[in-house]
């Protein structure tokens, strides 16, 4: 169970601009479907994208070279395709858009921008360089046309840097953020979208003086200061990271991932029980919103409040049943609640539906054996220990240790010795690990190991908070 960060860094969005919805085709006559591609253009602003795929799809029924509702229809796929990560979604939104540039006679340019948008987000979710690539070399090409207007041309440009951001060319990338604030100084999208990417490339103080500038030219905007706090918040800058959080959501109580990253900041801190009464207002704004309730179970777990968090859990997997990340969550709460054979049921669901997940190994093995299945345990994974050294990784060395294969000693020299952040999660990992099994034997001092495990401070690993935890019980 790791911790990740849940809001949105820098606003992507399409940028639709006004579009003549409403007008006449040639010859006099009456538009019939105006008023659908006005619903669905309302929809679209709204995020209802559901409800614009459906307008659109009626008007396209009969007359299926409308330029405008396949834009529409479009722009809503490829979103809806992003919040899934589903590819598939991404490619019909993305060959909408070819159809509305064609049945538009390529025209009007802002009927390009899904088809870019799309394209970037392909290569994010496949890995596929060529989309963005391509997408980088159609914005650059239609914004260099005749006669294109400034506040479009800056739509493209910004499009164009959102491409190169999935290249993961940050410098390219901030220098079509900037062409597109030259074009227009109030873009917002761009004014966010600098800041991250200065912020990716490292140049920090120019992050922090984007975000400023962002803050100056949109102070009564709520996304603004939360993707300040977020900026904050990979920096470690806590307190300043709850204050812009707190100032988004004095300025829009029902942003929700003011609320969700307010939460996530003060679960870092140690202020569980703030943390989850802003999990439980973004909940309540949101009550289909799964990370929300995972979320809301880590800080219910670090209360001890072991059924509510259990509940939580439950109602992720009701949201996301094939999701292996919930089946993960729900097996760590059963095993910090002690339910050890319920725990490794649940870890040997998360590893069927992602069998790469190796890190619940060691975690599946250590709870069969807890709950008295050493036979079971050492069937599943006795064939760890006939592995040639060199092909074993960390969290088979994890799992020979708890098995007894391994001695304490050969466990911490396994230890990765050349990235510094890694051998501190290892180390977390280590102590905990042999505090448990020295837990299991009622030999030693496991406290001591437990110690070392929360003083390695990788807070976002289960085994931190399980040191936490049995450190918490040891005392009471």
């Amino acid at each position: 169970m790791k911790l990740v960060s849940v809001g949105c860094l820098a606003l992507t969005g399409l940028l639709i601009l006004a579009i003549p919805l409403s007008a006449q085709p040639a010859g006099g006559t009456t538009d019939k479907h105006a008023d659908l591609r006005k619903q669905a253009d309302t929809a679209y602003r709204e995020r209802n994208f559901t409800r614009t795929v459906e307008l659109t799809s009626q008007v396209l029924s009969e007359n299926a070279q409308d330029p405008v509702a396949l834009y529409l229809r479009g722009s809503a796929r490829v979103e809806m395709g992003i919040a899934s990560r589903d590819a598939k979604l991404i490619r019909v939104g993305v060959e909408d858009a070819r159809k509305a540039i064609s049945a538009d006679g390529a025209k009007r340019t802002d009927f390009y921008l899904p088809y870019l948008y799309g394209m970037s987000h392909l290569t994010a979710i496949e890995g596929d360089k060529s989309h963005a690539e391509m997408a980088v070399q159609v914005a650059t090409e239609v914004a260099g046309r005749d006669n294109v207007l400034n506040s479009s041309k800056s739509n493209l440009f910004y499009q164009k840097a959102l491409a190169y951001s999935k290249l993961e060319d940050y410098s390219e990338a901030a220098a079509a953020l900037q062409a597109t604030l030259e074009l227009d100084a109030k873009h917002l999208a761009a004014h966010l979208a600098l800041a991250d990417v200065l912020a990716r490339k490292g140049d920090v103080n120019d992050a922090d003086a984007a975000f400023s500038k962002a803050v100056e030219l949109f102070p009564q905007n709520a996304l603004v200061f939360n993707n300040r706090g977020m900026f904050y918040q990979t920096q470690n800058r806590n307190e300043e990271a709850i204050a812009a959080f707190t100032q988004a959501i004095a300025l829009d109580g029902n942003h929700v991932p003011a609320h969700l990253n307010r939460g996530f900041t003060r679960l870092n801190t140690g202020d569980h029980a703030g943390a989850e009464g802003d999990f439980t207002r973004a909940i309540q704004l949101k009550p289909d919103n799964a990370p929300a309730y995972a979320l809301r179970a880590t800080a219910e777990l670090l209360q001890h409040k072991t059924n509510e968090a259990l509940q939580d859990y439950l109602k992720v997997i009701e949201l996301r049943p094939s999701y292996p990340p919930a089946r993960a969550d729900i097996a760590f709460a059963y095993f910090f609640a002690g339910h050890y054979d319920t725990a490794a049921q649940a870890f040997e669901q998360a590893l069927t539906l992602a069998p790469e997940s190796k890190y619940l190994v060691p975690w599946r093995y250590a709870s069969l054996s807890l709950a008295g299945q050493q036979a079971a345990a050492n069937q599943a994974y006795g064939g760890i220990a006939n592995k040639a050294a060199e092909n074993r990784d960390w969290f088979d060395m994890l799992t020979l240790f708890f098995m007894g294969n391994l001695e304490e000693r050969e466990l911490l020299t396994s230890i990765d010795s050349k990235d510094a952040s890694l051998r501190d999660a290892q180390l977390c990992e280590a102590y905990y690990f042999i505090g448990l099994k020295l837990q299991q034997q009622g030999q030693g001092d496991p406290s001591r190991y437990f110690r070392r495990a929360v003083q390695a401070q990788s807070k976002q690993l289960s085994a931190y908070r399980a040191a936490q935890l049995a450190l918490e019980r040891m005392q009471q």
